[in-house]
């Protein structure tokens, strides 16, 4: 039980989604064989009865969904770290990123960079 306690807030949703759509799933499919082995029966309660069981589906897969969603956010806020000094005299820690994108310390490739502007004269 302390698990759940220390779980974010996605993986108490997914959990959450997850079995209400599996109970609601359960209890259709019971429903479902009452409604096959009843004789007075209209052709209206099959509906809901799918309609159910579908929204069962759904909130299993919302569940799926969010959880893996969560994980995979919880992966990325962990590739990012930060270097700490170790003494108090050390130089200012770096911060390293491993996300891919541009390395801010390289010089542009551009052509027209290096270009000195020329004012304009109308």
């Amino acid at each position: 039980m302390n698990a759940l306690k220390t779980a974010s807030p996605g993986t108490k949703a997914a959990l959450l989604y997850i079995t209400i759509g599996a109970l609601l799933m359960v209890w259709t499919a019971v429903w479902y064989a009452y409604l096959r082995n009843s004789e007075d029966t209209g052709r209206g309660s099959y509906y809901v009865c799918a309609g159910l069981f579908i929204s069962g589906l759904i909130l299993t897969g919302i569940g799926l969904a969010v959880g893996r969603i969560g994980q995979s956010a919880r992966e990325a806020d962990q590739t990012t770290a930060a270097i700490v000094p170790t003494t108090a005299g050390a130089p200012p820690a770096a911060i390293v990123s491993t996300t891919p994108g541009p390395n801010p310390t390289t010089t542009t490739n551009r052509t027209d960079a290096a270009r000195p502007t020329m004012p304009h004269t109308a």
